[in-house]
């Protein structure tokens, strides 16, 4: 391992650290209730969700070359990490400035795609930034011990917040926690600017016009990449992913609905997720180094089925489901990218992942959107059910695929 990745990792642990925190503090599930308690209905929180993450798809897809050119990617995600502390810390005016539902929900919607398009754009460069800053053969291990931190920092955070909000108004507390969050995304960002690159990055380098004009050209790279087998066999595993992540993000509601949570047992499920993140970093590393990332994701997927028994029981059943149930789910978000960095050409890694990512988001929207509707008209353990059949087709889609070119290596 080179001396840079060496110094790099531990760089990228505390950027993932600071982002981890920011997440935590204003994850989905405070959102939602503080949506809420705002005055939104249910139907209008769905879709607030369903149209973030259409912003998200539709700067995805007009951005999605935009890396192919660029050599270095750090102040650029480093700005980007700014702007989403900015848009994070809209939020917390509204906490303290409470106004009637209906500009509620209209500003709520406006901060809502602003930050969605923010997150877009460096969602693009998140995964272009891996290549220029370590060795992909140590991508497994930054993952892990990434999500190792990441489970830490967000379980301590987000123990401490169900305490918060029984003893302080609610409000006000969300409040402060945006605030919170905004500085960790300045944290975030500066972390970044330390990174080291790999290989010496020519500043007097331009990219060809070739590439300038892909950059630009969402059709032309989508027909690029539909040469690549990879990407074509991908299409519908991608998007069906979208239905596990489009429940996940509202299981808030679903468990409000459902179980008839109160607000603080709702923050307990910002716990339950990062624990289950620094339980799956053990689950993924010792997966792998034995079974292959192809049947690590398999498997990973079947446990994240768990989660239709979740309905089944009250608020401390739920929880316990739902933590194994996420370490599957976790697993299976760190097998999805691994396998592509590891079969993908660097030449279109970028664009690879972008369009990946745009057709898990497609699934997301449509799902969430679909779950809005039926949260009303049927059982909340149906929606459940879809969610976890979505991530279970996409692990098996791509361990059909990959289980051959990327089985372990036997001694």
């Amino acid at each position: 391992m080179k001396k840079n990745t060496k110094f790099n990792f531990i760089i990228m642990w505390f950027n993932s650290s600071c982002s981890t925190a920011s997440a935590s503090l204003a994850s989905v599930a405070v959102l939602s209730a503080f949506f809420l308690r705002g005055g939104m209905t249910d139907q209008q929180v769905s879709f607030y969700l369903t149209f973030t993450q259409l912003v998200n798809l539709v700067i995805s897809l007009l951005l999605s070359g935009i890396t192919s050119g660029l050599r270095d990617s750090r102040k650029t995600i480093s700005t980007l990490y700014v702007a989403r502390g900015i848009t994070t810390g809209l939020f917390a005016i509204f906490c303290f400035w409470q106004i009637k539902a209906a500009p509620f929900y209209v500003m709520m919607i406006l901060i809502g795609g602003l930050q969605a398009l923010v997150t877009a754009v460096q969602g693009i460069f998140d995964y272009k930034l891996p290549c220029e800053v370590i060795e992909m053969e140590h991508y497994s291990t930054l993952i892990a011990y990434q999500g190792l931190f990441n489970g830490l920092v967000g379980m301590g955070i987000a123990m401490v917040l169900p305490t918060l909000f029984q003893r302080f108004d609610f409000m006000h507390t969300t409040g402060f926690i945006c605030i919170a969050a905004a500085l960790c995304y300045v944290f975030a960002a500066v972390c970044v600017r330390f990174l080291r690159p790999v290989v010496p990055i020519d500043k007097n380098e331009t990219a060809s016009a070739e590439k300038l004009h892909m950059q630009f050209n969402p059709i032309r790279d989508f027909i690029r990449l539909m040469q690549n087998r990879d990407f074509r066999y991908m299409l519908l595993p991608n998007l069906v992913r979208g239905f596990g992540a489009g429940m996940v993000s509202m299981l808030a509601i679903i468990a409000m609905r459902g179980l008839h949570m109160s607000d603080a047992d709702v923050s307990w499920i910002t716990s339950c997720t990062y624990l289950g993140t620094l339980l799956s970093c053990f689950a993924y590393t010792f997966l792998v180094k034995r079974m292959g990332v192809p049947w690590t994701g398999l498997i990973g997927s079947l446990v994240f089925g768990l989660m239709c028994f979740s309905m089944m029981g009250g608020t401390l059943w739920f929880l316990v489901v739902y933590t194994i149930a996420y370490i599957g789910y976790n697993v299976v978000c760190n097998a999805v990218p691994d396998m592509v960095y590891q079969s993908v050409s660097q030449d279109i890694i970028s664009s690879f992942h972008t369009w990946r990512l745009a057709l898990t988001t497609l699934g997301t929207a449509i799902s969430t959107s679909l779950f809005g509707i039926l949260l009303d008209k049927t059982e909340a353990y149906v929606l459940v059910v879809i969610g976890c059949v979505g991530i279970v087709l996409c692990s098996l889609g791509h361990y059909l695929f990959y289980r051959k070119s990327l089985a372990p290596k036997r001694n």
